[in-house]
């Protein structure tokens, strides 16, 4: 089994790298708008006017070939997926609105927007973003443990059926990986906090800045060891979770999975469009199709009649509104319901 999948995986990069070539040559020729423009912002705004308002986020002269490379979560084969678990939802209230930053203020994570720099490491961030609160809900705030994204997107590789690293990965194996092999502690770049602290540093891939220009990351190595320092040893700041699973695209299955435990991980398609996002609700509305990108799931609520989801991305705070944005609820947005919603419970 294990050797089908991995040759199902290879094939897949191969077809992923194949598309993107194509695409660099294409993707943009005879068409109106460069999709980083400010004709294409004024276009979106003025013209076609939908529920929610573009800006600029990233430089207009940012490599389409980088922001693709961001775009890290892989189709998954059926052999990859988690089973998907269900609840019985009989009498339970499901709000009009919902913050798990409300929800649980003492768990400081949920506010948290982490920098995946140039690394298609999405799948990797919003698995260790839900983890993290998710272990600080179920010990209600006693242990804020921060699960490492360096650890999870080094060490969970091909072998473990997790992916390519910083050329992409499956978010279930993230989840099925912490699970059976654990995840150690860390923080962001150069934070010296935990047991493995992010390699990859943060770059200016939005306006201009005071941080360094993109390029595309190479996947750091898998060290079973922690930063020199830390005074826990590596297999002793392992951390595990007890169980891992898929959450049914249904709207009220997914928000009895977030009352109940936390934010889940979620993929959903990227399009031009989406890189200009400041605030509203989010719908395509057009713009070329960029790539799968995994998220982090953490509420929901209606805004000028509009039900949407609310969405942490892993793209630093000066994207967006301060690193968050909310898609439209109820419509698979983007794929955002049904291409896959991953959970699991901490082993505390």
């Amino acid at each position: 089994m294990i050797k089908s999948v991995i040759l199902i995986l290879l094939l897949q990069l191969a077809g992923n790298s194949l598309a993107n070539y194509k695409l660099n040559i294409f993707k943009y020729q005879n068409i109106t708008f460069q999709p980083l423009s400010n004709e294409f912002i004024d276009h979106i705004n003025n013209d076609i006017k939908p529920n929610w308002k573009a800006g600029r986020n990233f430089h207009p002269e940012t490599d389409m070939g980088y922001i693709r490379s961001m775009m890290g979560a892989l189709k998954e084969p059926k052999k990859v997926k988690l089973p998907v678990q269900t609840r019985d939802l009989e009498g339970l209230a499901i709000p009009d609105n919902f913050d798990a930053r409300e929800k649980w203020p003492y768990c400081e994570s949920l506010k948290e927007i982490r920098d995946q720099g140039g690394c298609g490491s999405c799948w990797a961030f919003a698995a260790t973003e839900a983890m993290t609160d998710r272990w600080c809900i179920a010990t209600q705030g006693k242990s804020k443990f921060r699960f490492s994204s360096e650890n999870l997107v080094s060490c969970c590789g091909i072998l473990s059926l997790c992916g390519f690293g910083c050329n992409g990965g499956f978010p279930s194996s993230a989840w099925r990986y912490w699970v059976s092999h654990g995840i150690v502690s860390g923080g962001p770049f150069a934070s010296h906090e935990g047991c493995q602290s992010y390699e990859i540093e943060p770059c200016e891939h939005h306006t201009e800045g005071p941080r360094p220009n993109c390029t595309n990351g190479k996947t750091p190595k898998c060290h079973k060891a922690c930063d020199s320092g830390y005074s826990v040893p590596y297999k002793q700041d392992l951390h595990f979770g007890s169980k891992s699973y898929g959450v049914s695209s249904n709207v009220e299955q997914i928000q009895a999975e977030i009352m109940m435990h936390g934010p889940v991980e979620a993929a959903m398609m990227v399009y031009d469009d989406l890189l200009l996002y400041k605030s509203g609700v989010y719908h395509h509305v057009k713009g070329f199709r960029l790539g799968g990108h995994a998220i982090k799931i953490l509420g929901w609520g209606v805004e000028n009649n509009i039900p949407y989801w609310l969405i942490a991305n892993s793209w630093n705070y000066d994207w967006g509104d301060a690193g968050f944005f909310k898609i439209q609820r109820g419509k698979n947005e983007c794929g955002i319901e049904s291409l896959g919603i991953v959970a699991g419970l901490p082993r505390v």
